[in-house]
């Protein structure tokens, strides 16, 4: 072998592949009883269950979209309900806008002038409201 995949999660599986269209020989070696790492879906009741991975980053450009499509995967297209409330946790509408608010000012302040550590932490405001 020239090369040795250890871990057939979404990364391993990603490497093998690439492998697999050089000159190389590649093995692919996974210590679990199946593939797939985090993204699995299993039956229970006769009812799909997802345990793991449940949506695909940057999906419009990731390769796992068009290789689940074409494994006969639904792709649920819809934008994620991120920005809305899950019933009612008592988080007000005033609330919300603030942690958006200090969310875009650190995200802003990463930009514009990073902490000098590596920790993004130390780029938020000391003693803000929302840093907890």
């Amino acid at each position: 072998m020239d090369v040795v995949v250890v871990g057939a999660g979404a990364a391993g599986i990603a490497a093998a592949r690439r492998l697999a269209r050089t000159r190389l020989s590649v093995q692919l070696i996974e210590a679990a009883t199946r593939i797939g790492g985090r993204a699995w879906t299993c039956n229970i009741a006769g009812l799909p269950l997802d345990l793991g991975c449940e949506w695909l980053h940057s999906a419009d450009r990731n390769p796992w979209t068009r290789l689940a499509k074409a494994a006969g995967f639904a792709i649920d297209r819809r934008d994620p309900a991120w920005g809305s409330q899950y019933r009612d946790l008592k988080f007000t509408q005033a609330e919300q806008a603030a942690a958006h608010q200090a969310f875009a000012d650190w995200t802003e302040h990463l930009q514009s002038s990073p902490p000098r550590s590596d920790c993004a932490a130390d780029a938020m405001e000391p003693g803000g409201a929302w840093n907890a």
